[in-house]
């Protein structure tokens, strides 16, 4: 079977407030998987600030429907799963797996490992992720990752090879 991932933040969801989302890429990676510990600060952050991503939810049920495996790969903390599904149910998202690192690993050394394990395509939203997991070494060209900047449905099917044998609407 064939398995499309997709990050979490900034892909399958945006932050109500941009400003919120470029204040954490600013901020130390590590302080900010550390403090998704706290179940209060997860359900505060899913509650007032996150919000899912129309076109990329329509496009994970599409790759459901047409038979693809459904993944979603982030670099939040393992202790954040249950308040992350609960958000990802109550939006009706639809995937198989949800991938979380469960170390203070870099984000990017996380993605580069586990999405060559899992996918033969990958949407990220940060060029250096795409970038290390299209040359990674363990990658072996088994697993494509694309860059997401806020395409339509219809865009990432047409961009990606993997998706172009099906007809949008």
């Amino acid at each position: 079977m064939v398995t499309v991932g997709f990050d979490l933040d900034k892909v399958a969801s945006l932050s109500r407030f941009n400003w919120m989302q470029s204040v954490s890429d600013r901020l130390s990676e590590n302080f900010f998987w550390w403090l998704q510990r706290f179940r209060l600060l997860q359900q505060v952050y899913n509650f007032c600030f996150r919000k899912p991503n129309p076109e990329i939810k329509g496009l994970m049920s599409q790759l459901k429907y047409k038979g693809f495996k459904v993944v979603i790969i982030s670099a939040s903390n393992e202790s954040y799963r249950q308040e992350l599904e609960r958000w990802l149910k109550k939006h009706d998202f639809v995937y198989d797996e949800l991938y979380l690192k469960e170390s203070d690993e870099n984000c990017l050394s996380f993605k580069a490992r586990v999405a060559p394990l899992f996918c033969c395509c990958y949407l990220d939203d940060k060029k250096e992720i795409v970038d290390a997991i299209n040359r990674g070494a363990d990658n072996n060209g088994q697993c494509q990752a694309f860059l997401y900047y806020g395409q339509t449905q219809k865009e990432v099917f047409s961009s990606i090879p993997l998706f172009r044998v099906f007809k949008t609407a």
